[in-house]
């Protein structure tokens, strides 16, 4: 729907935006330093003939609305500015971005034109305090002035937007977060310390407002990868087909949002959690900044104990007899996928296939572990397998059913086939009496 309330709109929004670069002159709207944020110098060695660097950090004051560690400061005035912005008045704030590479800053200035009866927003980015990585991916919101129509808050997406500005149509400024920043978040956060990791074998709690949650590691790996270049445009369209993905197989995110999540595993930002509050579906990858770190808990808040105990040597006939079912019925699925053979015989024979893989990883899910590390994290790490290659076929079934060949066939080759050598790798290593 936005895409295409975008395009039914977008001549007379050309039209607008021509209008208000007329009104706009660099002697009227030029930003005044009314903020009077402190600078420090710390000098360090310089190169080899002595010279020293002066390297900036940028102190905020009190009344900058800032974003850090997935927690932010000043929301309420963020909000109010969201509210304001354009409608007659000239209001103006500044938002104050930390990321891995230090502080980007934004100075927004509401602006009116009586004459034209128009409003837009000025955004002035400043990167002084922002020291480039060498393979940095360049955004270019950030290289100029901008001149945007308006700034929203959208909640469907868990962003505040600016739109229709320059160089980009719609930009991300800030996720929105349920998270407050203190003084003393603010003060510490520079303090590497372990509640501001994510730690395997936890529950946590995911944010508020995110559609970022992945039946794929695939995707979720696509999406950390373009969050680390800071590519808008793909970080957009990425999650867009994640909620396209979600819809189509009937994901509840409200219900997982609302309940604690068992995070399994952790790496390159990319986590994988396990959820009992998901109907068809119980693993996802979610990016690492979508986890509120400041909720985790190495006990459950939800899930009664098990106090039922099973002895390892029934616990590993059980799981090899389940494994060896999934890896058996998943290869003749992939077989018949690859055969290109069509009609009502073939899909029922995919649909009996999958319906036994779907059996079998569901009885795993309620396997008795015994009391044994290893045990126990060789049977996370085989039961998160089985259902990414359950997540996967489901899928694949979706493409199948609606005639999306090429897509399946892409499907399979990408990450089917590569779920299904994983798990065959871990079941290996599983050794029965």
């Amino acid at each position: 729907m936005k895409f295409l309330k975008t395009m039914l709109y977008l001549s007379s929004l050309v039209l607008l935006t021509s209008l208000l670069y007329g009104c706009n002159t660099s002697g009227t709207d030029s930003p005044k330093n009314t903020y009077s944020g402190q600078e420090q110098a710390k000098d360090r060695s310089g190169d080899s003939e002595g010279e020293k660097i002066q390297e900036e950090t940028y102190i905020p004051n009190e009344e900058d609305v800032i974003f850090k560690n997935n927690k932010m400061r000043n929301k309420e005035r963020l909000d109010e500015f969201v509210k304001t912005a354009g409608d007659n008045n000239e209001s103006q704030i500044r938002v104050v971005k930390y990321e891995e590479h230090g502080a980007i800053i934004y100075d927004l200035k509401s602006r009116y034109d009586e004459n034209a009866g128009v409003g837009w927003v000025r955004v002035s980015p400043d990167l002084s305090y922002y020291h480039t990585a060498e393979d940095e991916v360049q955004d270019v919101f950030n290289n100029a002035p901008q001149q945007c129509a308006n700034i929203s808050k959208d909640t469907a997406e868990g962003y505040y937007k600016l739109h229709e500005c320059r160089t980009n149509w719609e930009y991300r400024l800030l996720p929105i977060v349920s998270g407050t920043l203190s003084k003393e978040d603010l003060e510490n956060s520079n303090q590497e310390n372990e509640e501001s990791e994510v730690i395997e074998g936890h529950y946590y709690y995911l944010d508020d407002i995110t559609t970022e949650i992945f039946l794929s590691k695939k995707d979720a790996e696509e999406w950390q990868q373009y969050y680390e270049e800071n590519d808008q445009e793909n970080i957009e369209e990425a999650t867009l087909n994640n909620i396209a993905k979600g819809l189509e197989n009937r994901v509840d995110l409200d219900r997982i949002i609302s309940n604690e999540v068992l995070v399994t595993s952790c790496e390159a930002g990319v986590c994988e959690i396990y959820t009992e509050h998901s109907f068809e579906f119980k693993a996802f990858a979610v990016p690492e900044v979508k986890i509120k770190k400041d909720t985790g808990t190495g006990e459950s808040e939800e899930q009664p104990q098990k106090n039922a105990k099973t002895d390892k040597d029934s616990f590993l006939r059980e799981v090899n007899t389940l494994t060896g079912g999934i890896l058996d019925y998943s290869s003749e699925l992939i077989n018949l996928y690859a055969s290109g053979v069509s009609g009502p015989e073939y899909s029922h024979s995919a649909k009996s296939l999958y319906d036994k893989v779907n059996g079998r990883v569901n009885i795993l899910r309620h396997t008795l572990v015994p009391e044994d590390e290893r045990t126990e994290n060789q049977y996370s790490q085989l039961l998160m397998t089985a259902e990414f290659l359950f997540n996967s076929l489901h899928q694949g079934q979706l493409y199948l059913e609606n005639g999306r060949e090429k897509e399946l066939e892409i499907l399979v080759e990408e990450e089917v086939i590569p779920l299904r050598e994983e798990l065959e790798e871990l079941a290996a290593s599983v050794k029965g009496p």
